[in-house]
């Protein structure tokens, strides 16, 4: 974004956030009305705590379980978290709501004095996660020396619920169909550890890194947050329109 100065930026920022935190607000609402559709009960049956032996296939809980347990072991084992790769049978997960929070990435901007590191707000994507698991919180957990039971905890809750998600294909559809698609990101701060996002259908640009260099000197924070990008959002195009003239032409062909 080269037409970003200090003269428009807080009138861009400011736009930026009130389109954003409306959109968040959208999307909470809408995980509201599909929660149950994240309950890992169904899912993993016999092998939750909170689980039940006759409201599930026990096979497929089995193979889900399985699969989770190998998702786990590798996430577990790589050096970004090194934790004890084996799960108990059952597993305790706490379920609520899902929620969605802030985005943001760790940049690095090169200086004369060596690499400085920021941390980037999305504003138009968002990470879903449980309540008692916010994402801030995974990050601070994961670069701590402190204990592993709590960090073991958020990583365990992250990775269920994104299986829980993805393995979801009507849930999945319905997201796409409202132009807020659900993805699985990796994110090299967390490894193997899957990140379950979803995001607008347009989204924003990162300033050039000079002109955050800049901001950062002078607010003395090293937080930074991308901006909306206008032509984009300005040349949204419309899926329902586009598959309309799809089907549309396809008559016109056969009548032509």
């Amino acid at each position: 974004m080269n037409n970003v100065t200090f003269e428009n930026y807080p009138e861009i920022r400011d736009l930026t956030r009130k389109l954003s935190q409306d959109m968040q607000s959208r999307i909470a609402s809408h995980l509201d009305v599909v929660k149950t559709h994240f309950r890992p009960a169904p899912v993993f049956g016999a092998h939750l705590t909170s689980g039940s032996n006759s409201s599930e296939n026990p096979r497929a809980a089995a193979e889900a379980f399985a699969q989770l347990t190998s998702i786990y072991k590798q996430i577990a084992a790589s050096p970004v978290f090194n934790l004890d790769t084996t799960l108990p049978d059952p597993i305790d997960i706490t379920f609520a709501t899902p929620v969605v929070f802030p985005y943001v990435y760790l940049h690095d901007v090169t200086t004369r004095s060596g690499p400085k590191r920021l941390t980037v707000a999305v504003p138009f994507r968002f990470v879903i996660a449980f309540p008692d698991y916010p994402f801030h919180e995974l990050r601070s957990l994961t670069g701590s020396r402190g204990p592993k039971q709590k960090l073991r905890d958020f990583v365990l809750h992250y990775a269920v619920l994104n299986q829980v998600a993805m393995q979801n294909r009507k849930l999945l559809t319905l997201f796409e169909d409202l132009r807020l698609p659900i993805r699985s990101a990796a994110l090299d701060e967390f490894g193997p550890l899957p990140i379950t996002t979803i995001e607008a259908p347009a989204g924003s640009i990162r300033p050039e890194d000079s002109f955050l260099l800049q901001l950062a000197k002078f607010s003395g924070s090293d937080s930074a947050e991308e901006l909306v990008d206008v032509e984009a959002w300005n040349k949204l195009a419309d899926p329902m329109l586009e598959w309309f003239r799809r089907e549309a032409g396809r008559v016109d062909a056969l009548h032509g």
